[in-house]
């Protein structure tokens, strides 16, 4: 009894995933027969999804879309929603009549769709269907040669094809409409191409109807490029797209690090940051020598980050001399940072084994005592690191190397049981804590016998 349980929850469980999030659609049914121009109530029902979940409604006929009936449509409440379509008539046009029609739902994020049974669509007495006039989707109505043009719900006549936009200051938007429409719409800048099915910026949930919003852009900072507008009526009966416009790339980069005054050591990973203005999309961060660019240190970097880590290096036939650059930022807006004091590079530490004595039995089982010779041949300090002994390639003995000043050196003692014979080998800065130009000679090494 319990297996036979167990087994029934599993399969419950199983289902579940494809019960949480569906559209079943109810009307229009298989099988059934419309008048092109009649109105059919669309109605469906829905689980697992949110009231203001977006849905679009298209028409197809076989393996082909016809067009979109609706966008955007929320979705219902209670579980159901109801669409009042005009049959046959779709954003393109109206479907001529034949048979093999159904409508099909899709989610805003294309997560969860659903469609109707097949049904056929018939013309009216003295019309075949595709060939008179047309009613689609308000909003978009595409008039037949030699008809008089049917005014939209809704126009908007600004902004303006190939118009500018300035990200720090206001957008114009005005439209006309045409009958009686909902007292209040919602404002979306969008982008066009394959970023206008996203949602975009919402710049009003909700405004008066009245044919004209200013929005200051300067709070979204939109990113520059090519974008268009949505002016839709809280009823969702109207919407009106506006042309595509430009908002440009415009601001500045203020540097903050580093300013002048640092002194680093040569190939060394220092944070530059910076703070951005406007609507910049990338920047370069460049190092001067003599006045003139020498190194690209980052490029193409998200300006929005505010910083960076770089490699700070001196050019290659720069000697052991401390050497002297300045730092700025290029932005793709046109302009640069204020550049930087003076940054001192100096050279690299460069540790070095000189001597190694050693006292004991290379005898397994007894202790050797290695006194280990550790210079600094280099120009600056180096870091304070860890030293180990292998043998045969295994790790047998760790030991701490301290700070060595320039010029200066360190006796260490590292005692070892011998385990084995083999190959000894001894490191200095096994882990690479200090940047070195030459590391052959931080190794010792001899054969046990």
């Amino acid at each position: 009894m319990k297996r036979t349980w167990t087994m029934f929850l599993m399969i419950l469980l199983a289902t579940v995933p494809l019960l949480a999030a569906s559209i079943t659609v109810s009307s229009p049914v298989s099988g059934e027969n419309l008048t092109i121009g009649t109105v059919k109530p669309v109605t469906w029902t829905f689980t697992g999804l949110a009231n203001s979940t977006k849905v679009t409604i298209s028409l197809w006929q076989g393996a082909g879309k016809l067009g979109n009936i609706v966008e955007d449509l929320a979705i219902g409440s209670a579980g159901q929603g109801a669409y009042s379509w005009t049959a046959g008539a779709y954003a393109g046009g109206t479907a001529a009549a034949g048979g093999a029609y159904f409508v099909k739902f899709r989610t805003g994020d294309g997560s969860v769709t659903g469609k109707s049974g097949l049904f056929t669509l018939a013309a009216k007495p003295g019309n075949t269907g595709g060939t008179g006039p047309i009613v689609i989707a308000p909003g978009k109505i595409v008039p037949i040669y030699g008809q008089a043009i049917t005014p939209k719900c809704m126009v908007i006549t600004s902004p303006k094809a190939g118009e500018t936009a300035d990200p720090f200051n206001f957008i114009n938007i005005k439209w006309n409409k045409n009958g009686t429409l909902d007292p209040n719409v919602s404002i979306t800048l969008k982008r066009p191409g394959k970023g206008a099915h996203l949602p975009g910026v919402t710049l009003a949930a909700s405004t008066e109807n009245d044919g004209m919003f200013n929005c200051d852009l300067s709070p979204l900072m939109p990113a520059p490029g090519a974008y268009f507008v949505k002016v839709r009526t809280l009823d969702g009966k109207c919407e009106a797209l506006s042309a595509e416009f430009t908002i440009n790339e415009t601001g500045g980069i203020q540097l903050l690090s580093p300013l002048g005054g640092e002194v680093w050591e040569n190939g060394t990973s220092h944070a530059v940051t910076w703070k951005r203005t406007g609507n910049i999309r990338k920047v370069d961060i460049l190092l001067n020598r003599a006045s003139s660019t020498y190194k690209t240190l980052a490029k193409g970097v998200d300006a929005k980050l505010g910083t960076v880590s770089c490699v700070f290096e001196k050019a290659s036939w720069e000697q052991g001399n401390p050497c002297h650059y300045n730092l700025f930022i290029v932005h793709s807006g046109g302009g640069s940072s204020n550049i930087s004091g003076c940054i001192t590079l100096t050279g690299n530490p460069d540790l070095a084994i000189t001597n190694v004595g050693y006292s004991g039995l290379f005898n397994v089982g007894y202790d050797m005592t290695f006194s280990v010779k550790v210079e600094n041949k280099g120009a600056v300090a180096s870091q304070a690191c860890q030293g180990d002994l292998k043998v045969n390639g295994v790790t047998s003995k760790t030991f701490s190397v301290p700070a060595i000043q320039p010029g200066q050196s360190v006796n260490l003692s590292v005692t070892w049981k011998v385990a084995c014979p083999g190959a000894l080998k001894i490191t200095i800065d096994a882990g690479g804590a200090n940047i070195e130009a030459d590391k052959t000679n931080n190794v010792w090494e001899k054969n046990i016998c």
